[in-house]
């Protein structure tokens, strides 16, 4: 395993990635109760069909799994286990469930009050997100045309082949060294902003004599049941 986190520190894999592998690497040996390196090529492959059929994972789970194993068994002890390339997680396109019209009719009827009634009838007719219900104000309907004037309905579209700023160009987030060589060769780099003075200490100076006055130690707050709350309401009053 020390090897292993070796190979991985090598690989300059990010540190979540190098984590997920070495978490899958001790979950295997954890398994079979042994070291991983003393694993057969059998061993493994049983290994992945318990995963997929008696854990029921995911196609995403296999794959780091899957993943993980190649760089410990190609990468570190340089063994080609060719039955790694035979194992497949492909992802299945699975429908999202979704209620029935009988039965979300059931669910708006379950709505006791009509208030609350109609805005659901509402999302549900005309495919609104949360935010978007509400945004919604009397002007944005029109009556007579039957029409519904959604706000900021456009920000989650664009063109085809058009892309949105921020995840482009070097206003995107990681975009730090395409900026600093586009203001190299613009000449233009950014002043660094000018560091404020630090504030001097406000001087409090003893009503009799004048003297500077500097506080020793905080006194702590008395308990609830012997504070003078009398005082402090006359106070603020």
């Amino acid at each position: 395993m020390l090897r292993f986190a070796e190979y991985l520190e090598l690989q300059d894999f990010r540190q979540r990635t190098a984590a997920t592998y070495y978490r899958a690497l001790r979950l295997i040996a954890e398994h079979f109760g042994k070291d991983p390196a003393e694993l057969t090529e059998a061993d493994l492959r049983g290994y992945f069909v318990y995963l997929r059929r008696d854990r029921g994972w995911a196609p995403k789970s296999c794959r780091q799994f899957l993943a993980a194993a190649k760089h410990f068994y190609r990468g570190t002890l340089g063994l080609e286990f060719a039955s790694l390339d035979q194992i497949k997680a492909k992802d299945r396109e699975v429908l999202p469930t979704v209620l029935i019209p009988d039965e979300v009719a059931r669910v708006i009827r379950a709505v006791p009050f009509l208030r609350y009634r109609v805005p659901l009838l509402l999302i549900y007719a005309s495919g609104l997100r949360v935010s978007e219900w509400v945004s919604l104000t009397v002007d944005h309907i029109d009556g007579p045309g039957n029409r519904l004037f959604v706000r900021r309905f456009l920000e989650h579209a664009l063109p085809a082949k058009f892309h949105r700023i921020r995840y482009r160009g070097f206003l995107y987030a990681r975009g730090k060294a395409a900026l600093e060589w586009l203001q190299l060769l613009l000449d233009a780099r950014l002043r660094k902003p000018v560091e404020a003075p630090p504030e001097t200490p406000v001087e409090i100076r003893c009503p009799h004599c004048g003297a500077i006055m500097f506080r020793t130690r905080r006194m702590p707050r008395a308990p609830p049941d012997q504070r003078n709350e009398h005082f402090f309401h006359t106070v603020a009053a």
